[in-house]
């Protein structure tokens, strides 16, 4: 290609990142080269100056320059974030499915398995999502996320209808969510309500959320005891987060003087009581929402292997519904 050459977002393809379209359209494009082009203003979406983080929405214009013949000369990119999805990432992801439909999928996301990339996270929900690609280049979009070491339950959208619907539904408070942590400690109360605001601040060993009176932003979460272990002093908890702040749960829980089990972050020592580095304790296990056709549907995940061992041991899997 030698000449300018306009590429009009089409309606099922909104929403998605300026460079993650672009490099859908040119595999062999590189991350260095958009940004080039940006900082040139040779790259432009309705004639204007962006970044490369742009959402693009259905009917917006993207200018690309001349050079896209030359890029396409060039050998596949070898960063792995760039190459196709292996046989056994497309298992991996597609293993998880729990449920899906025309408008959605619900997985049932790994421990450890990041939902989101970073400079170096190469292997994340986010990418993995290329194995529902549909003919037509479109794939799911994350309505919302969880943390890396937080198993269980994430929805995704199939479409753009889907994705403006359960995002919406999210932001009105019509998802409900409920997690297991098996932590260390038994709260003083059987249940409650925690209801503190919560904020990023910075200390000695770098950033974390934390209870910030004057500036944070609202957090609320509903706990219930579902099991204490009077031996290994283990105790079951059932968490209902009001809202969706990063770390809720694990702030609230360390509030509750009961860390999860394995959050060294937010609790310290106390979160390793057998003198071991042991897994994060934290499972997405139900969540209950309206769907597009008005049904509301329901949803529960299989707890991951380390917290199936845990529970074993100490005996909760007889006990617990």
């Amino acid at each position: 290609m030698t000449h300018v050459q306009n590429l009009i977002i089409a309606e099922n393809e909104g929403e998605c990142r300026l460079d993650r379209y672009l490099k859908r359209q040119f595999p062999k494009l590189k991350q260095g080269q958009i940004e080039k082009w940006l900082r040139l203003g040779q790259l432009r979406v309705d004639g204007k100056r962006v970044k490369a983080g742009l959402r693009l929405q259905p009917g917006q214009v993207i200018r690309i320059p001349p050079l896209i013949k030359e890029l396409e000369a060039t050998p596949a990119p070898q960063n792995p974030r760039d190459m196709p999805l292996t046989g056994k990432e497309q298992a991996l992801i597609r293993n998880t499915v729990l449920y899906q439909d025309e408008d959605i999928i619900v997985i049932n996301k790994p421990y450890g398995l990041a939902v989101q990339g970073g400079t170096k996270t190469f292997l994340h929900i986010d990418r993995l999502l290329e194995a529902f690609s549909e003919k037509d280049g479109q794939m799911p979009r994350l309505v919302h996320r969880i943390d890396k070491n937080t198993s269980g339950l994430l929805l995704l959208a199939k479409t753009l209808a889907a994705s403006r619907f359960l995002t919406k539904a999210f932001y009105e408070r019509k998802v409900h969510k409920t997690y297991w942590a098996l932590v260390v400690g038994k709260p003083e109360k059987l249940s409650g309500q925690i209801k503190v605001p919560i904020a990023k601040l910075s200390g000695q060993n770098g950033e974390k959320m934390a209870v910030a009176l004057e500036n944070g932003l609202e957090a609320t979460t509903v706990y219930r005891v579902l099991q204490h272990d009077h031996n290994s002093g283990l105790t079951l908890l059932e968490l209902k987060p009001q809202t969706g702040r990063t770390h809720q749960l694990r702030v609230h829980c360390g509030i509750l003087n009961t860390p999860i089990l394995g959050d060294g972050k937010y609790g310290g020592a106390k979160a390793h009581p057998f003198h071991n580095r042991t897994k994060m304790h934290l499972h997405a296990y139900k969540i209950e929402f309206p769907s597009v056709n008005g049904e509301i549907k329901s949803f529960n995940a299989p707890l991951p292997e380390h917290m199936v061992e845990t529970l074993k041991s100490i005996g909760f899997l007889n006990r617990i519904g």
